[in-house]
């Protein structure tokens, strides 16, 4: 049961990524759409969420699908970051995803964790983040 869960989840979570794959689609509305996306599937059952984020890592039949989607889940950051018009070798590309990855999922699970996902606030200073890290680096 909690493979089920956990694999849907992995599937929402890229779901939302997927969504954003439209580098026609300027950067700010690709941002705002993430964040939305990222705060529904969070804000579902944020108390499951937080068993999965603590339990599901150590189970041993999810360590694949936990690897296959940390893979696929830094791609589709990777892209985002490639795409936002800002020149960087390569490696800064992947590091930069990384960061900004990280930094989503923390605020997000952080968020998650206090009771405060659906603030309009976080939802607004999140957006202004990721907006920023993209678009003002050189």
């Amino acid at each position: 049961m909690v493979e089920a869960i956990t694999t849907r989840h992995f599937d929402e979570v890229l779901a939302v990524l997927s969504a954003i794959d439209d580098e026609t689609m300027p950067v700010a509305q690709r941002v705002e759409q993430l964040v939305r996306g990222m705060i529904g599937v969070h804000n579902i059952n944020p108390a499951l969420h937080r068993v999965l984020l603590e339990e599901a890592p150590h189970i041993e039949g999810l360590k694949s699908a936990h690897e296959t989607f940390e893979t696929e889940y830094l791609r589709r950051y990777t892209a985002l970051v490639a795409s936002s018009g800002n020149r960087r070798s390569r490696e800064s590309v992947v590091v930069a995803a990384q960061v900004l990855s990280a930094a989503v999922a923390g605020v997000i699970h952080d968020a998650a964790h206090r009771g405060t996902l659906g603030t309009p606030i976080l939802k607004r200073e999140l957006v202004a983040m990721m907006t920023a890290y993209l678009l003002n680096r050189c």
